[in-house]
């Protein structure tokens, strides 16, 4: 078990780094690949797919990304607030859908 929380978090890491390379499919795949495996990081990685698909123009899916992460960490921790007004930020950033 302890070596599985490594190898997550190895990986949450690894996608951490190519975000900041905007190697933004490569950050996508990493990041999706937390939905079945890692509950830990799972609602992080939406925050993180909401950055991804907002940089390769993928407007829909980046709001539902993030989102999904407001509604999640809505109440959340205080020292993770800024997390969520980030999203919330974007959220506000990418404005109306239905445009």
């Amino acid at each position: 078990m302890r070596r599985d929380r490594r190898k997550h978090h190895l990986r949450f890491e690894l996608g951490r780094l190519l975000i900041e390379r905007e190697d933004w499919l490569e950050a996508e795949r990493v990041f999706r690949s937390f939905y079945q495996y890692d509950f830990v990081y799972t609602t992080q990685a939406l925050f993180y797919l909401g950055q991804v698909y907002e940089a390769l123009g993928r407007r829909e899916a980046a709001a539902e990304h993030y989102a999904r992460f407001t509604a999640w960490w809505e109440y959340a921790d205080p020292e993770l607030q800024p997390w969520v007004e980030e999203a919330r930020e974007a959220l506000v950033r990418l404005g109306p859908l239905d445009q």
